[in-house]
């Protein structure tokens, strides 16, 4: 087989399975619907095919889950370099005009304005703060799970709180 018809071949099943997909799979949880599992329970005759054109759906759709995943990674930097800039010349702007100035040209407008902060000197305030006004500190508490599953390993008894296995599918 040629590599052009190879490439045929692979988008035909792509394509195949995509209308499978937007007919069986809900769209938005990504759950297969029941109906499709009992076609697919039907066509055992078929399992090779079928198995194989799922593969190529898994493994194409990984493949462009990745890419947008990249993708996204790299529009989060260029946002990343885009506000700093941004920051930056601000920050530039500022120097170069005395606080309180106002510039108004035809292709633009620079003013100051008033605003307030809040500045908490010492970690020792917080815990001051803490005990004076319990509603004004937020503490967010969660489990250490890896500590958890090592105290478990070493025989420790936690009320509550278990090892437990799954299996789960490995595709490659």
């Amino acid at each position: 087989m040629k590599l052009t018809e190879l490439h045929n071949e692979i988008r035909i099943r792509n394509n195949n399975l995509a209308k499978t997909i937007e007919h069986f799979v809900d769209q938005e949880t990504g759950e297969v619907s029941e109906e499709a599992l009992e076609i697919l329970q039907k066509e055992e005759e078929n399992r090779t095919v079928l198995l194989t054109n799922i593969y190529d759906g898994v493994t194409g759709y990984k493949t462009l889950a990745d890419a947008v995943k990249m993708k996204l990674d790299r529009l989060k930097s260029l946002e990343k370099y885009y506000r700093n800039t941004e920051t930056s010349l601000k920050r530039m702007i500022s120097k170069l005009i005395p606080e309180g100035e106002n510039i108004n040209t035809s292709d633009f407008c620079i003013s100051w304005r008033k605003s307030s902060y809040l500045d908490i000197d010492t970690f020792a305030s917080l815990l001051e703060i803490e005990k004076k006004y319990p509603k004004a500190v937020k503490t967010e508490k969660s489990f250490d799970k890896t500590e958890l599953k090592r105290l478990l390993k070493a025989g420790e008894k936690i009320e509550d709180v278990e090892i437990k296995t799954r299996i789960n599918i490995q595709i490659k």
